[in-house]
């Protein structure tokens, strides 16, 4: 790690927060958190460079905002400051059903911007998420790639969207319903996040819904005492 990073870290950090496979975060203060990285050969592959730089020019409002990137002689990324995020105690399934319709919406338009940059969101998954009130926040994209052309990567892009939902219904399901969690529950999730949703599918399918909950109450006998 070059010398002025690492001083202005050690320097600076006031709380470990969070450790991944590739880095730990710390907090600067005033609302940002570095990440220090740790694990180079893991992380620094021949894209991160141009990933890290053009997802922190884009500015994508649902993306974690990078402030500064720091790079060691051989170019390698020795870690970033970022603004400071941290999830809500939102249950997605309680809430009410344009929360992830609107969700949905803003990352889909996020995952077409990023195609159009070539990126594909290789680490795009509910672990680099934070759920808040105002929506989902994605962070992490030290394995995000380039691809060659705009159509892959937005199919990738697309793909990996909807596994998300997915995968974030079936947490939320799982922690907050984990008494009559079945392979029925999970079924009803599978319809609605799959590899043909659509913006449109989502909402033919919640149309008489006002919650996820009740989506999957309504065709699956989910006992009121649960919600």
């Amino acid at each position: 790690m070059n010398n002025v990073y690492e001083e202005m870290v050690d320097n600076t950090c006031k709380e470990y927060l969070d450790h991944g496979s590739a880095g730990t975060v710390h907090d600067l203060g005033n609302g940002t958190c570095c990440k220090k990285i740790f694990n180079k050969e893991y992380v620094n592959t021949k894209d991160q460079r141009k990933v890290l730089e053009t997802i922190k020019d884009l500015r994508l409002h649902n993306f974690c905002q990078l402030i500064k990137i720091y790079y060691n002689s051989l170019g390698q990324v020795d870690g970033y400051t970022m603004k400071k995020y941290q999830s809500d105690p939102v249950n997605i399934l309680k809430m009410p059903k344009d929360y992830i319709i609107d969700s949905y919406k803003s990352l889909y338009a996020s995952m077409l911007i990023l195609a159009d940059n070539y990126i594909s969101v290789s680490d795009l998954k509910a672990s680099n998420t934070f759920t808040t009130y105002n929506g989902i926040i994605v962070f992490d994209y030290d394995l995000y790639s380039i691809k060659d052309s705009k159509e892959s990567a937005r199919i990738i892009n697309i793909a990996k969207l909807n596994c998300l939902f997915n995968e974030l219904l079936k947490r939320e399901l799982l922690v907050n319903y984990h008494s009559v969690y079945e392979s029925k529950y999970e079924e009803m999730i599978d319809k609605l996040f799959n590899a043909g949703t659509t913006i449109d599918t989502i909402e033919k399918a919640l149309s008489k819904c006002n919650r996820i909950v009740e989506y999957i109450r309504g065709a699956n006998g989910f006992g009121r005492r649960y919600y």
